[in-house]
């Protein structure tokens, strides 16, 4: 009996891991796709594959906090995505 109930609750455990991992793995793509198209709409000198890779780099820069609210712009998709993307990387470490 003791094998069974510890095997249920492993399989309770996975369930929850699952499922953890599919919500942050949701948040990251949303804070993903957030901060690319806010990105792209900051004002800049930047034209064609400059702005897209500039706004790529800043994305992946938003999970590791490396930029600065200034970079940000004053686009509520930056701001929202400055927020989801760090709380994402500090759940995934969790």
């Amino acid at each position: 009996m003791n094998k069974s109930r510890t095997l249920g609750q492993r399989h309770s455990v996975e369930s929850n891991l699952t499922w953890l991992t599919w919500v942050l793995f949701i948040l990251g793509a949303f804070a993903l796709a957030l901060g690319f198209l806010g990105f792209m709409e900051v004002p800049s000198s930047d034209k064609g594959w400059l702005k897209i890779h500039g706004a790529a780099l800043k994305t992946i820069q938003l999970f590791i906090l490396n930029v600065s609210p200034s970079d940000l712009g004053d686009i509520w998709q930056t701001r929202l995505a400055s927020i989801v993307a760090p709380a994402t990387t500090v759940g995934a470490a969790l």
